[in-house]
């Protein structure tokens, strides 16, 4: 099992970045519709790529065997640094536990997450319109940490590895 969710964290960019686009105050359900609520999700992503020239931050991976939860069998922290022009790049600063695991498990994350975010190549992995139907779920809303949150049904037009279902 590896403590590293993908969907999880496009899932969580995308509601910041409809969180961020809507503010703190929310229509009414009745007031909204698929097509606004999908061209304002694509203003927000834009909006958002736009502005992020680049970062550095520090990832801890680890694989554990079936529900083990102590000890992980392999572990790997790393320095990732993303700059626009050029996507992602990672120096390892620690890894213990099994080489084949961290081989064919940790260093194959990497090698992907790296590929993924090349340009040219990212932009298909947007949570968008260009990537994605998105519909608008009957109800509305749907209360996450205490907000309001929009909730949409995603069906990927495409299929690929870095689409979400």
């Amino acid at each position: 099992m590896i403590h590293i969710s993908r969907q999880r964290l496009l899932i969580g960019l995308a509601a910041a970045a409809l969180f961020s686009f809507f503010g703190s105050r929310m229509l009414p359900a009745q007031q909204l519709d698929t097509a606004s609520v999908v061209q304002r999700v694509d203003a927000a992503v834009k909006a958002r790529i736009d502005n992020l020239a680049a970062y550095t931050v520090t990832e801890h991976y680890a694989v554990y065997k079936g529900d083990d939860e102590i000890p992980p069998i392999a572990e790997m922290t790393v320095t990732t640094t993303y700059k626009k022009e050029s996507g992602k790049s990672f120096v390892i600063v620690s890894q213990t536990g099994s080489s084949i695991v961290r081989n064919l498990v940790l260093h194959t994350i990497l090698e992907n997450e790296q590929r993924l975010n090349q340009p040219g190549i990212r932009e298909g992995a947007w949570i968008t319109s260009a990537n994605y139907e998105m519909q608008l779920k009957p109800g509305g809303t749907q209360q996450l940490d205490e907000r309001d949150c929009l909730v949409l049904a995603l069906t990927p037009k495409r299929k690929e590895s870095y689409l979400i279902e």
